[in-house]
Protein backbone atom coordinates (compact mmCIF):
# COMPACT_ATOMS: atom_id res chain seq x y z
CA UNK A 1 0.00 0.00 0.00
CA UNK A 2 2.86 2.41 0.73
CA UNK A 3 4.40 2.03 -2.76
CA UNK A 4 1.06 2.59 -3.99
CA UNK A 5 0.91 6.16 -1.92
CA UNK A 6 4.44 6.56 -3.11
CA UNK A 7 3.68 6.39 -6.72
CA UNK A 8 0.90 8.80 -6.85
CA UNK A 9 2.69 11.00 -5.26
CA UNK A 10 5.44 10.74 -7.91
CA UNK A 11 2.85 10.83 -10.63
CA UNK A 12 1.32 14.23 -9.05
CA UNK A 13 4.66 15.54 -8.72
CA UNK A 14 5.41 15.04 -12.51
CA UNK A 15 2.46 16.19 -13.71
CA UNK A 16 3.35 19.44 -12.11
CA UNK A 17 0.28 19.32 -9.78
CA UNK A 18 2.56 20.70 -7.08
CA UNK A 19 4.67 23.97 -8.24
CA UNK A 20 5.69 24.77 -3.82
CA UNK A 21 6.86 21.01 -3.71
CA UNK A 22 8.78 21.35 -7.08
CA UNK A 23 10.26 24.59 -6.38
CA UNK A 24 11.19 23.41 -2.54
CA UNK A 25 12.97 20.35 -4.96
CA UNK A 26 14.95 22.35 -6.75
CA UNK A 27 16.50 24.54 -4.19
CA UNK A 28 17.45 20.89 -2.22
CA UNK A 29 20.19 20.97 -5.54
CA UNK A 30 20.96 24.28 -4.84
CA UNK A 31 22.10 23.99 -1.17
CA UNK A 32 24.10 20.70 -2.22
CA UNK A 33 25.81 23.01 -4.28
CA UNK A 34 26.28 25.92 -0.84
CA UNK A 35 27.61 23.42 1.14
CA UNK A 36 30.24 22.46 -1.07
CA UNK A 37 31.32 25.69 -1.64
CA UNK A 38 31.01 26.52 2.55
CA UNK A 39 32.91 23.53 2.95
CA UNK A 40 35.45 24.91 0.31
CA UNK A 41 35.64 28.36 2.21
CA UNK A 42 34.90 28.61 5.51
CA UNK A 43 36.54 27.15 8.58
CA UNK A 44 34.80 23.81 8.98
CA UNK A 45 35.87 20.59 9.19
CA UNK A 46 35.33 19.26 6.00
CA UNK A 47 33.94 15.86 7.22
CA UNK A 48 31.71 17.29 9.11
CA UNK A 49 30.10 18.81 6.34
CA UNK A 50 29.82 15.73 4.23
CA UNK A 51 28.26 14.20 6.89
CA UNK A 52 25.47 16.74 7.76
CA UNK A 53 21.83 15.92 6.25
CA UNK A 54 20.77 18.90 3.10
CA UNK A 55 18.41 20.56 5.68
CA UNK A 56 14.90 21.02 4.18
CA UNK A 57 14.26 24.35 2.57
CA UNK A 58 10.28 25.47 2.59
CA UNK A 59 8.48 28.06 1.58
CA UNK A 60 6.19 29.87 3.75
CA UNK A 61 4.16 32.85 3.26
CA UNK A 62 4.56 36.31 4.93
CA UNK A 63 2.18 35.99 7.55
CA UNK A 64 3.79 32.63 8.93
CA UNK A 65 6.58 34.82 9.23
CA UNK A 66 4.72 37.29 10.84
CA UNK A 67 3.54 34.82 13.50
CA UNK A 68 6.66 32.06 13.99
CA UNK A 69 9.66 34.13 12.82
CA UNK A 70 9.01 37.23 13.98
CA UNK A 71 7.08 35.83 17.27
CA UNK A 72 4.10 37.45 16.24
CA UNK A 73 5.42 40.40 17.26
CA UNK A 74 3.10 43.97 16.18
CA UNK A 75 6.30 45.54 13.87
CA UNK A 76 6.82 44.73 10.77
CA UNK A 77 8.52 41.87 10.13
CA UNK A 78 11.68 42.20 7.79
CA UNK A 79 13.11 38.76 7.33
CA UNK A 80 12.48 36.86 4.24
CA UNK A 81 14.47 33.63 5.37
CA UNK A 82 14.90 31.69 8.93
CA UNK A 83 16.93 29.07 10.35
CA UNK A 84 14.88 27.01 13.16
CA UNK A 85 17.38 25.78 14.63
CA UNK A 86 17.03 22.50 13.49
CA UNK A 87 17.02 20.76 10.36
CA UNK A 88 14.99 23.84 8.05
CA UNK A 89 15.22 26.80 6.35
CA UNK A 90 12.28 28.73 5.54
CA UNK A 91 12.26 31.16 2.71
CA UNK A 92 9.69 33.49 2.16
CA UNK A 93 7.19 32.14 -0.78
CA UNK A 94 7.38 35.87 -2.21
CA UNK A 95 10.91 36.59 -2.77
CA UNK A 96 12.06 34.67 -5.66
CA UNK A 97 15.01 31.96 -4.62
CA UNK A 98 17.40 32.20 -7.96
CA UNK A 99 17.20 36.24 -6.85
CA UNK A 100 20.61 37.73 -5.68
CA UNK A 101 18.39 38.48 -2.75
CA UNK A 102 16.86 34.94 -2.20
CA UNK A 103 20.30 33.39 -2.98
CA UNK A 104 22.03 35.38 -0.51
CA UNK A 105 19.43 34.95 2.21
CA UNK A 106 19.49 30.80 1.42
CA UNK A 107 23.63 31.02 2.06
CA UNK A 108 23.36 33.30 5.00
CA UNK A 109 21.07 30.55 6.32
CA UNK A 110 22.58 27.47 5.17
CA UNK A 111 25.81 29.05 6.86
CA UNK A 112 23.81 29.45 10.25
CA UNK A 113 22.84 25.63 10.10
CA UNK A 114 26.38 24.77 9.46
CA UNK A 115 27.54 26.80 12.40
CA UNK A 116 24.62 25.34 14.56
CA UNK A 117 25.85 21.90 13.51
CA UNK A 118 29.32 21.68 14.53
CA UNK A 119 29.18 23.07 17.90
CA UNK A 120 31.73 25.51 17.25
CA UNK A 121 29.91 27.99 19.40
CA UNK A 122 28.02 25.48 22.01
CA UNK A 123 27.76 28.98 24.20
CA UNK A 124 25.11 31.75 24.23
CA UNK A 125 25.96 34.59 24.19
CA UNK A 126 25.80 37.91 22.89
CA UNK A 127 29.34 37.89 21.29
CA UNK A 128 28.99 34.69 20.26
CA UNK A 129 25.64 35.98 18.36
CA UNK A 130 27.61 38.64 17.24
CA UNK A 131 30.72 36.41 15.34
CA UNK A 132 27.61 33.93 13.68
CA UNK A 133 26.09 37.36 12.44
CA UNK A 134 29.53 38.64 10.96
CA UNK A 135 30.52 35.11 9.37
CA UNK A 136 27.33 34.11 7.69
CA UNK A 137 27.41 37.84 6.44
CA UNK A 138 30.87 37.82 5.54
CA UNK A 139 30.17 34.19 3.47
CA UNK A 140 27.08 35.51 2.00
CA UNK A 141 28.79 38.29 0.46
CA UNK A 142 31.89 36.53 -0.55
CA UNK A 143 29.40 34.21 -2.62
CA UNK A 144 27.06 36.39 -4.26
CA UNK A 145 30.40 38.55 -5.59
CA UNK A 146 32.11 35.30 -6.54
CA UNK A 147 29.20 34.56 -8.93
CA UNK A 148 29.36 37.50 -10.29
CA UNK A 149 26.58 39.75 -8.24
CA UNK A 150 27.24 42.52 -5.91
CA UNK A 151 25.22 42.88 -2.62
CA UNK A 152 22.92 45.56 -2.33
CA UNK A 153 23.07 45.15 1.40
CA UNK A 154 25.47 46.91 3.65
CA UNK A 155 26.11 46.24 7.06
CA UNK A 156 27.53 47.73 9.89
CA UNK A 157 27.88 44.88 12.57
CA UNK A 158 29.39 46.00 15.87
CA UNK A 159 30.38 43.78 18.38
CA UNK A 160 29.04 44.24 21.78
CA UNK A 161 30.11 45.77 24.76
CA UNK A 162 32.91 43.70 26.35
CA UNK A 163 33.42 41.32 23.21
CA UNK A 164 36.76 40.81 22.14
CA UNK A 165 36.69 39.71 18.48
CA UNK A 166 39.61 39.34 15.80
CA UNK A 167 40.26 42.10 13.36
CA UNK A 168 39.31 41.36 9.84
Amino acid sequence: MKWLKLSFVVILLSAGSVSATDEENSLVAATTVMMAWIKARASYDPAMIDALPAPQVKLRSRAFFDRVACHGSKRDCHRIAWYNGGDTIFLRDDIDPSSDEGTGRLMHELVHYVQEKSDKFPEVNECNRFIREREAYDLQKTYLIEYGNYPTFAMQLSPPLGCIVAVR
